[in-house]
């Protein structure tokens, strides 16, 4: 199939207030079970239409409260980068331009030269006792031919992301804040990322095979790290406190959760991976220095390059790196332990400096690490895909033999660094 890129011309935008319906999956299991929904167009930037169904809309003033005046406004602003509210001031947070830049351009099936957001109730048939809350979807089911009746293949035809609404939102007991300013704009930029690379991946045809949503080739943890880059390469991610606390907790506490495999638990909860996966990839971004910085001019060359490797994940990385994959993991592991510390033995693998979460344990939380026991009752365990970090102990800076034994057919990548320093645990 050929890539679909931004046309040339593009067609005057629908008047706002015109309506559609829109075919919208129930989210109720693996199989999926559209149904339709009416929807009104509400707003219409330079690159987005914002339509919100018609069943949600009327509970939005309540919801919102001053808000809602200025949803739009905000929603644009945090977007295309602009500053017309007093939400964005400096335009520091920008989806769409970051994303052009840093990913490369997105699908456009319908040839409108606009990405759809669509704000509707994503929970409706959700269990009341469930504890998450779905925030936003990419579909490329909707890359196929419209299904205008929504009985068949269930296809929009469009380019579009699915937003959870924000009245339904708070309704679960988020504030307005908390979903206009953090959630619901980093999820646009998340979603918007896993549009990028099917447009570069699976339309394109670089890959030998492509499942399309969230694996393209195979590489989900790849693809979510970097939807999980592309928040805060847009000003969100990482510059606020939830998404840290996911990547401390990954840092401290998932034993169970991996950096590189999807998900890691039986549960299927893949929260602690998209921790994992975003620190690393986060790691590699920081080496690649110079516009992979938030606010960087150009946007990042690497995440480019990454999007648009016909490689998959690992040897892709390699490439781009300069050193094996596995040593890759290695230099995170010793920057993850030792960034910012004055007896780092590696500074040059820290994470970068002047960022706000750099050293990364003064703001995301320190590394976890197990004491190196030959005691076969305290033997140290690995976590899901064999990443850990062991520390000995006191030394007496004599010669020392480390010595490791395995059963496993792949046998363990090792880095040893000597320090001269106290390595506090995380609390």
């Amino acid at each position: 199939r050929p890539r679909v890129l931004a046309t040339a011309s593009c067609p005057a935008a629908p008047a706002v207030g015109s309506t559609r319906s829109f075919c919208v999956d129930k989210l109720t299991g693996t199989a999926r079970a559209p149904e339709l929904r009416a929807a009104t167009l509400r707003h219409v930037s330079a690159h987005a239409l914002y339509y919100v169904t018609d069943d949600v809309w009327p509970s939005f003033p309540a919801a919102l409260g001053t808000r809602a005046a200025t949803l739009f406004t905000d929603l644009d602003d945090y977007f295309e980068g602009t500053s017309v509210g007093t939400r964005n001031v400096g335009g520091t947070k920008h989806i769409y331009p970051e994303l052009q830049a840093s990913f490369g351009p997105e699908t456009d099936v319908d040839r409108n030269c606009r990405v759809i957001f669509l704000l509707t109730d994503l929970a409706k048939y959700q269990p009341t006792s469930s504890s998450g809350i779905i925030v936003g979807f990419f579909d490329p089911n909707d890359m196929a031919p419209a299904d205008a009746a929504c009985t068949g293949s269930g296809s929009n035809g469009a380019d579009m992301l699915y937003l959870m609404d924000p009245a339904t939102f708070v309704k679960k007991g988020y504030s307005v804040t908390t979903v206009l300013d953090e959630q619901l704009p980093g999820t646009m930029a998340h979603e918007l990322q896993h549009d990028v690379i099917f447009n570069a991946r699976c339309w394109s045809s670089l890959l030998a095979s492509c499942d399309g949503l969230d694996d393209p080739a195979g590489d989900l943890w790849m693809n979510e790290g970097l939807a999980m880059v592309s928040e805060d390469l847009a000003g969100f991610g990482l510059a606020e406190p939830s998404e840290r606390t996911r990547v401390g907790k990954y840092l401290k506490v998932y034993p169970g959760f991996s950096l590189t495999s999807w998900p890691a638990n039986a549960s299927g909860d893949a929260n602690g991976d998209y921790g994992g996966a975003h620190a690393l990839l986060r790691w590699l971004l920081d080496q690649a220095g110079g516009g992979c910085l938030p606010g960087g001019a150009g946007g990042c060359a690497f995440t480019r390059a990454l999007v648009g490797s016909p490689l998959t994940s690992r040897p892709a990385i390699a490439a781009l790196s300069g050193a094996a994959f596995e040593e890759d993991v290695l230099r995170f592991t010793a920057g993850a332990l030792f960034s910012g510390e004055p007896f780092s033995p590696v500074p040059s693998w820290s994470f970068a400096a002047g960022v706000p979460w750099s050293p990364l344990h003064v703001v995301v939380g320190r590394a976890a690490f197990q004491p190196l026991s030959t005691a076969a009752a305290t033997a140290p365990t690995l976590r899901h895909d064999g990443w850990r970090a062991y520390i000995t102990g006191l030394g007496t800076g004599a010669d020392a033999t480390l010595r490791v034994t395995s059963t496993a057919a792949v046998k363990p990548r090792l880095g040893v660094a000597r320090f001269s320093g106290t390595l506090l645990q995380p609390p």
